[in-house]
């Protein structure tokens, strides 16, 4: 199973302004999510942009120049799946600091599970891997709707 997030981001020169749009289960259903919103306050500035991220369900996805894997740990044998459409995943993120000039959260997805057991799984593989060191190591775990949409007013801004 696939999980498809939407983000939204504006570039102001050096700085830039990102909001999650929401998690979804189809492709189909992202990109109804874009439109409805493109045409909402602060979505419809030219400066932005919409993307759509593609992640399979229960793999560890890594930073650029890191192996991204699949392992017998990160992902259940396949008798645990469950047929219907989750009503939430866990989002598991890889925080590294946030930039003090722009203040921008400098994180990377890495992955989407269907339980915090299965995140919590995920960071031993990757602890076990040594493949991200020091501050690197920092991870947080959120619970993610998924086919709802956020920012469904719209948003302003001072920039």
């Amino acid at each position: 199973m696939n999980i498809y997030y939407v983000q939204h981001t504006i570039h102001y020169g050096h700085r830039r302004d990102r909001k999650g749009i929401g998690h979804y289960t189809s492709y189909a259903a992202a990109e109804q999510a874009i439109a409805k919103l493109s045409k909402m306050p602060g979505f419809n500035d030219p400066r932005g942009s919409f993307k759509i991220h593609s992640c399979d369900l229960n793999r560890i996805y890594l930073p650029l120049g890191l192996d991204s894997q699949e392992t017998s740990s990160s992902r259940p044998p396949v008798d645990q799946y469950r047929a219907d459409i989750p009503d939430y995943v866990i989002c598991l993120y890889n925080v590294n600091s946030i930039d003090a000039e722009t203040f921008d959260d400098d994180f990377f997805i890495l992955g989407y599970f269907r339980t915090e057991a299965g995140a919590a799984v995920a960071v031993d593989g990757i602890d076990a891997s040594d493949q991200l060191k020091g501050e690197n190591r920092i991870f947080e775990t959120h619970r993610c709707y998924v086919n709802r949409d956020n920012w469904v007013d719209g948003f302003y801004t001072d920039r």
